[in-house]
């Protein structure tokens, strides 16, 4: 018998990005590791022509080749974001209600022999504390 054990680091960590008020997309501390995000780190953000370009499902593919179809990566102190501002308002994504936060949860995923990044979207309803 051949025991293979699982990586629980890897499996434990959760990969999402969360649009902001501003429209800038966030990434959590595991999505940035995943994906190796540096400063000088390009990021493309595409969909499936098929599913059209709702902002329900997206595709996102790091691009160290300094391409004008990334998104330039933003750092504020240890955390890295992007101006998705236009895009998220050319989508029509309602990212600026106050009662919503808008996820996207990401699985990596291989197209054309290559790592992209498959993005969900997930809308949470926050409660109100009154």
């Amino acid at each position: 018998m051949a025991i293979k054990y699982f990586n629980a680091e890897e499996l434990e960590r959760k990969l999402k990005c969360t649009v902001h008020k501003s429209g800038k997309l966030g990434f959590s501390d595991g999505a940035t590791k995943r994906m190796d995000i540096g400063d000088n780190t390009r990021i493309k953000i595409g969909y499936d022509e098929a599913e059209g370009e709702n902002g329900e499902i997206l595709y996102m593919q790091v691009d160290n080749t300094g391409s004008p179809e990334g998104f330039k990566v933003n750092k504020a102190g240890a955390y890295y974001y992007l101006n998705t501002k236009a895009l998220f308002d050319s989508m029509g994504v309602n990212y600026s209600d106050d009662g919503l936060t808008i996820i996207y949860d990401m699985t990596e995923i291989t197209h054309d022999q290559e790592v992209v990044f498959k993005l969900t979207k997930r809308e949470v309803r926050r409660r109100n504390r009154n």
